[in-house]
């Protein structure tokens, strides 16, 4: 059993900020909103670095795993360049 809950979707995060629309509330959401914005980098930089080989490559092939499961990854748009 995970030490962790499960990821809160951008829908959640906005439930909670109606819910309790505090100072606090909202200090926190801009920084959920900014850990997004990492995890989004992170993404981005991983897929455009090519294919995952040697220790470098199970490093990433961590961070990729990680990254699958964020909701902030799977929710974002994707566009398709391999039909171009």
């Amino acid at each position: 059993m995970s030490k962790h809950r499960k990821p809160l979707s951008s829908a959640e995060l906005t439930e909670i900020r109606i819910r309790s629309d505090s100072p606090d509330i909202r200090a926190l959401l801009w920084e959920i909103h900014r850990l997004r914005q990492v995890a989004g980098k992170a993404d981005q930089l991983d897929r455009s670095l090519g294919p995952r080989v040697g220790a470098l490559g199970l490093i990433r092939a961590e961070l990729r795993v990680l990254l699958d499961d964020e909701p902030c990854i799977v929710e974002m748009p994707r566009i398709d360049l391999s039909t171009r």
